[in-house]
């Protein structure tokens, strides 16, 4: 479980430029089986040299709520998406979450998985929606992002409406920055 974390500017040279997923495997059931649970997170300009320029999911169980998943790189010239699924029968669960502009689309290997890939406007979803932070350079240096969202970015007030506010108020923002413990700086 990872909530209220910064993905930024990691570099691999094979898979999943941030995060590999492998689980354990199950030899009797021929699968894998972890779980893995994303919450207000964000995944920016991230690289891998192929397959999951975020994410590399080899695994059985994956949920992704809250989270903004944007500019993610493949560095072999192959584009192979944000977020590969490398597994038969895997779960992956994703809602009210951006993603916009990765290498070679967002989601890869859904449909040869079985898997359905998320849906801009369902589950409160925005593919391809605009993030807008405040400050972005994309030079490989994290420590000089601003992931502040910016007037007009479809990120703010989109979480999840079941989950307000303090005060009672509008939804949470999107990604790392927002929801209970988002106050702080990267």
């Amino acid at each position: 479980t990872l909530v209220n974390a910064v993905f930024s500017d990691n570099t691999t040279l094979a898979r999943g430029g941030c995060i590999t997923v492998t689980g354990t495997y199950d030899a009797m059931a021929d699968t894998y089986t972890s779980t893995v649970y994303l919450d207000r997170i964000t995944a920016f300009h991230n690289t891998a040299k192929f397959e999951g320029s975020f994410l590399d999911f080899q695994a059985n169980d994956i949920e992704i709520h809250n989270s903004i998943i944007a500019h993610n790189r493949i560095s072999d010239g192959i584009e192979e998406g944000a977020i590969t699924v490398g597994v038969d029968g895997a779960r992956f669960v994703q809602t009210y979450s951006l993603v916009e502009d990765n290498d070679g689309g967002d989601y890869i290997d859904f449909t040869l998985r079985g898997l359905t890939e998320p849906v801009d406007g369902v589950d409160g979803n925005l593919i391809g929606g605009l993030t807008n932070f405040v400050g972005i350079t994309e030079d490989g240096d994290w420590t000089n992002e601003n992931f502040q969202l910016g007037l007009g970015s479809d990120a703010l007030n989109a979480g999840d409406p079941a989950v307000l506010n303090p005060d009672g108020g509008v939804p949470y923002d999107l990604g790392a920055l927002s929801g209970p413990a988002g106050d702080w700086t990267p």
